[in-house]
This record gives C-alpha cells, sequence and structure tokens, in this order.
C-alpha cells in the first residue's frame, strides 16, 4: 500500500509464475515505454484527468485498463461509478460504486457517493441505512452527517445535482 501510495505499482512478469497476488503482465512489456500501461494508478489519475476534461470516452479506456490490471482497486471503480451516474447509467455507477465501498468500506467519500446515487434513484432507506451504518465508526464525518439531515428532511429522492467530482481521493 505505501509502494502504491507513492504512485508505482507491483507486477508480476514472471514467465509461467502462479503468483496471484499482483497484475500479470508479459515480460516483455516491462522493458520498453509500454510499463505506463501496467501501473494501474497512474491510469486512474490519468482516468480522474481525463474525467475534469470531459473526455468521458478515454476515461472509461483508461479505468477499464486499470481494473484489467488490477480489479480490486477501489480509486478505479469508485471513479467509474461516478463516471456512469454522470452518462446517466445508474446501474453501472452502482455496480462500482458498491465494489468500491466493498473493498474500502471505510472511504467517507465513496459512501457518499453510493448514498447520493441510492437516494437519487429513489432508495432513500437504503442510502441512509448506508450512511447510518458508516457513522456509527466514523461519527465525526459531518459530511455524511449533513446529507443524512438533508435525506430526511426531504420527502422526495436527492438529485445527483450535489455529487461531487470523482477525483482520485481514496
Amino acid at each position: 500500500k505505501t509502494y502504491e501510495a507513492g504512485g508505482r505499482v507491483i507486477v508480476d512478469a514472471t514467465v509461467g509464475g502462479h503468483l496471484d497476488i499482483f497484475p500479470k503482465v508479459a515480460f516483455e512489456s516491462t522493458l520498453g515505454t509500454e510499463r505506463a500501461n501496467y501501473n494501474y494508478v497512474a491510469l486512474t489519475e490519468e482516468a480522474d484527468r481525463a474525467v475534469q476534461c470531459d473526455d468521458n470516452e478515454a476515461a472509461f479506456a483508461l479505468l477499464n485498463r486499470a481494473l484489467e490490471l488490477n480489479p480490486q482497486y477501489a480509486p478505479a471503480h469508485r471513479i467509474k461509478g461516478c463516471l456512469h451516474w454522470f452518462c446517466s447509467e445508474p446501474k453501472g455507477a452502482l455496480t462500482h460504486l458498491t465494489k468500491a465501498l466493498t473493498l474500502t468500506p471505510d472511504c467517507a467519500q465513496t459512501t457518499l457517493d453510493c448514498a447520493t446515487v441510492l437516494s437519487a434513484m429513489g432508495d432513500k432507506h437504503s442510502s441512509l441505512r448506508l450512511c447510518q451504518s458508516y457513522l456509527k465508526n466514523h461519527p465525526e464525518q459531518s459530511e455524511i452527517q449533513e446529507f443524512v439531515r438533508e435525506q430526511m428532511g426531504r420527502k422526495a429522492p436527492a438529485r445527483a445535482d450535489g455529487f461531487q467530482h470523482p477525483g482520485v481521493q481514496g
């Protein structure tokens, strides 16, 4: 985790190896300029920049590649979930945000993003239950407290207007 936090990635380039904790890559691909294509952290960060530039097609391609390299990389799932939401694809949004939440249950932003989508899809009950469950372990989380207060005061499902830009934050 410390190594990845520095924007680096460990890959398994062994020929015929059976190691399954690191993304598998062809040995030849690590020898040249292709190396950047195997850094799922860098690919996710590049996808985030593409989202900020409204280049959704590039962002999806980069996130797909990042998740191909590491299907367990929560930030890529979270950003892809947000991107699906921005593209009016609620099922894809919920699929990826749920996966990100499963991988990093203590991530406030993922919890808030998932709760926002659930509420906007009309499932206010699940949205509130998710937030309340998070707040049991993190009662100091003011953004989620505010979201719950807003939801409790509304009769209609929340709109996506308050949805945060995906960003690569955890």
